[in-house]
């Protein structure tokens, strides 16, 4: 071999030799795993083996590791191209599997799990990588619960912080804060103790490895806080960042707190009367409410009184006895000396006595008297007497004065009694005025169909006993009404040749006297007269002719009259007045004017009936 083929090999074996250590320095395993993982405990979490392999390699093995105690490291599970095996006899030889992308999968995660799991890759000349992932575990907690003491929280003078309740969250990991509210309204977390309000925490880990947290609230209380309510809350923030918030019951407690005011009154209003239901009430302020005693006050001492409950005491229907001063009495035994727990009542019951009148029920009056009644009522005030007729007032005074009654006299009068400052207090009684006396005739007016010769006459009279009226035609048969003391009776009558300007006398009638009216008839003209009965329906047609031919003899006779006068005056045989000229110059029409005239038997006004007709004759 000569010189020139030896320094060939010799380059060529250099060039291998610095490829070949090329290739090792590019050629390596690049690993991406998440730096940390969460799983809840009793699910399962995949953990992924994320590498890169540069370079050609035949061998590929992918190994999990766990880390054990003083950070020594225990294989559980390999993989290669062909085969995967889970390692016997660790934690996790019934709980993992590797996946063909060599992600590990871990089920029933339990606590233990909560440490850093190591994934190794070996790819040949390419070497070796490892990556880790810190594993951390959680577990939800599924309830809340909230308990107190069953006893009263006792409010005294020198108040301390009492405790209210107790919150506990089971199997819960890690520990989480437990937070308090009042009225719904969140506390502020005080875990140093004072004299105002504190929470004491507790945690206690289970055999399983998870926790027990508990939180008691104490409380100073008050008063105001007898109707307070108070929970619990934990909020857990889950890996996917949610936030879980469990709230515990609302939990009420029962205070105990001393009477300081104790009140009694009246449930009604003040001004009380006869047969009312009145209701006392004794309250006080005190929880719970104290028991109390009740006593009416007589000459001095105390007279105790049952009552239902609570210290309520109902009268049903009160009576002027039970005026007087009652007291009742809270028996509060904590409470301290100097608080008054006595309270007085004063009741004052108003009364009104029945009305007495006298004289009482019917009372009979000759017409023309005077009765005086008397209404007399004692009360618990001055009463206001008023009487009453047909519910309209006629006096004010105790004394009813009825002077020169009348018929419009009589009449039911109602005594009314009453304490104007005490409504519905009002007491009343009746007596019956009955005025006797003989009748007394009312003025009312007949009434006249001249067309007809017809007349409706009218009578009427006011009297007790009740009249009667009769008519001096006795022929006809009157139309009589009654109403009370009142007797209307009414005559249809025709006016014929006999009745005209005659009169027609009414008389009414009763056990006492009588009295009589008297109705002046109007005269109407001869020509409209009929005779006898004034039938006119009966003439015939001869009585027709007569009338003309008397008619025309009338005429011829007036004629002669007035010749024969006329010749006498102008011959001076027929001396003529004054007065006589004035008669003659009259109108006879005048005389037969209508007029209708009543009289009744007082002889003055008879006197001056039909004054005209007089003075002619």
């Amino acid at each position: 071999m000569g010189a020139a083929s030896f320094n060939y090999w010799i380059l060529l074996t250099t060039a291998l030799i610095s490829l070949t250590a090329l290739q090792a320095t590019l050629a390596e395993v690049v690993m991406s795993l998440p730096g940390q993982l969460e799983a809840e405990i009793d699910g399962s979490i995949q953990l992924p083996c994320t590498h890169q392999v540069t370079g050609t390699t035949s061998i590929h093995i992918v190994e999990w590791f766990v880390e054990v105690k003083n950070g020594l490291r225990e294989r559980i599970a390999f993989r290669d191209l062909t085969s995967s095996k889970i390692d016997v006899h660790t934690d996790y030889t019934d709980r993992i599997i590797v996946q063909p992308d060599y992600t590990l999968t871990v089920s029933n995660v339990r606590l233990i799990d909560e440490r850093i799991f190591y994934c190794q890759v070996t790819a040949g000349s390419s070497g070796s990588g490892v990556g880790m992932t810190n594993l951390k575990v959680y577990a939800v907690p599924d309830k809340l619960e909230i308990t107190n003491k069953k006893e009263d929280l006792v409010v005294t003078a020198d108040a301390i912080p009492l405790e209210i309740a107790t919150c506990t969250v089971k199997n819960v990991y890690p520990t989480e804060q437990i937070i308090w509210y009042k009225n719904g309204l969140q506390l502020e977390t005080v875990t140093e103790r004072n004299d105002d309000m504190y929470m004491a925490p507790h945690t206690v880990r289970e055999p399983s490895g998870l926790f027990t947290v508990s939180s008691i609230l104490f409380m100073k209380i008050f008063r105001k806080d007898n109707d307070s309510t108070f929970h619990c809350s934990v909020i857990y923030e889950t890996p996917e960042k949610k936030i879980l918030i469990l709230n515990s019951t609302m939990v009420h407690r029962n205070i105990h707190y001393y009477t300081e005011e104790v009140t009694f009154e009246l449930m009604q209003p003040k001004v009380i009367k006869e047969g009312d239901t009145v209701t006392m009430k004794c309250t006080a302020d005190g929880h719970p409410v104290p028991e109390f005693q009740l006593f009416k006050l007589q000459h001095g001492e105390e007279k105790e009184i049952p009552y239902s409950s609570n210290g309520i005491y109902v009268f049903k229907s009160i009576r002027r006895k039970d005026s007087g001063t009652y007291r009742c009495e809270a028996l509060d035994f904590d409470s301290p000396e100097e608080i008054n727990l006595k309270r007085d009542l004063v009741i004052t019951v108003n009364y009104l006595d029945s009305v007495i009148v006298h004289p009482s029920g019917t009372v009979t009056v000759s017409l023309g008297e005077t009765k005086e009644v008397t209404c007399t009522a004692i009360g618990s005030q001055e009463p206001k007497i008023v009487w009453l007729k047909n519910g309209k007032p006629v006096s004010n005074t105790q004394i009813l004065s009825l002077k020169e009654v009348d018929y419009n006299s009589q009449g039911t009068y109602t005594c009314e009694a009453s304490i104007p400052s005490v409504p519905g207090l009002v007491k009343r009684n009746n007596t019956v005025i009955t005025v006797t006396g003989k009748p007394a005739m009312e003025d009312l007016k007949s009434e006249y169909d001249i067309e007809h010769n017809k007349a409706t006459l009218t009578c009427s009279a006011v009297g007790n006993p009740l009249p009667i009226i009769t008519w001096s035609i006795p022929k006809l048969k009157p139309m009589d009404s009654q109403s009370e003391n009142r007797v209307t009776s009414t005559l249809l009558i025709e006016i014929t040749k006999e009745l005209s300007e005659s009169t027609v006398q009414c008389t009414a009638k009763n056990e006492v006297g009588s009295s009589m009216k008297t109705i002046q008839l109007i005269k109407l003209p001869e020509k409209e007269m009929t005779a006898g009965t004034g039938d006119a329906d009966h003439q015939t047609g001869t009585g027709s002719s007569v009338a003309v031919i008397a008619v025309v003899v009338s005429v011829v006779l007036l004629l002669v009259i007035v010749g024969l006068l006329y010749f006498l005056h102008k011959s001076k045989k027929l001396p003529c007045g004054r007065q006589e000229k004035k008669s003659l110059s009259t109108p006879e029409g005048k005389t037969e004017d209508i007029v209708v005239e009543m009289k009744n038997d007082r002889p003055n006004e008879e006197a001056g009936l039909l004054g005209a007709k007089s003075g002619k004759q």
